[in-house]
């Protein structure tokens, strides 16, 4: 059994469960891809957890544990491992199970450039790539941006700085706003 992003269709719905798995409660592991101190950032999806936990109540036993995204992708295909907020990928549906709806609802993707190397509204990446062959992009490794720029990512690759680790986001923020990538 693999979990992926909610039970909350299992534990909504009041499915029926054999006895002796009613009497014992699900161990979950929650990965949290962020740190401790990170965390405020998340309090929403959080609180969307905790009220599915409050509803299992005694069937649902959860813990949580900050890893890195990389590894959160490696855990979550063992039994008893959840995750938040992962794009549906067909390689990735083939090894995970996905809830039918989102947990939560988060922005969208954007390119985000500083003010200073100004962009046009709509920017075809691979034209601007192309356009702009010194440019680099800083993109958090393991992370699907979805089937269009996964392939662009790809095929692009030295265009595209990859950085893993918890704190990911907030060092690529800082190579852009020192000036050592062009775009995240």
């Amino acid at each position: 059994m693999k979990i992926l992003l909610l039970l909350a269709a299992v534990l909504a719905s009041n499915l029926l469960v054999p006895v002796a798995l009613a009497a014992t409660p699900l161990q979950v592991t929650m990965l949290l891809e962020f740190s401790e101190k990170g965390a405020e950032a998340y309090q929403l999806q959080k609180q969307q957890w905790d009220i599915l936990r409050s509803y299992a109540g005694e069937k649902l036993d959860v813990k949580y544990e900050h890893v890195s995204l990389q590894r959160s992708l490696d855990l979550v295909q063992r039994d008893g491992y959840c995750s938040l907020n992962k794009r549906k990928t067909p390689q990735r549906e083939q090894q995970l199970l996905f809830s039918r709806y989102p947990l939560n609802i988060g922005p969208p993707l954007k390119l985000i450039h500083l003010a200073a190397k100004p962009l046009p509204a709509e920017v075809d990446l691979l034209d601007w790539l192309v356009k702009s062959p010194r440019s680099k992009i800083g993109i958090a490794a393991g992370r699907s941006y979805g089937p269009v720029l996964d392939a662009l990512i790809a095929q692009q690759s030295t265009r595209f700085y990859q950085l893993a680790g918890e704190d990911a986001h907030t060092k690529l923020w800082l190579m852009l706003q020192k000036g050592r990538l062009d775009a995240l």
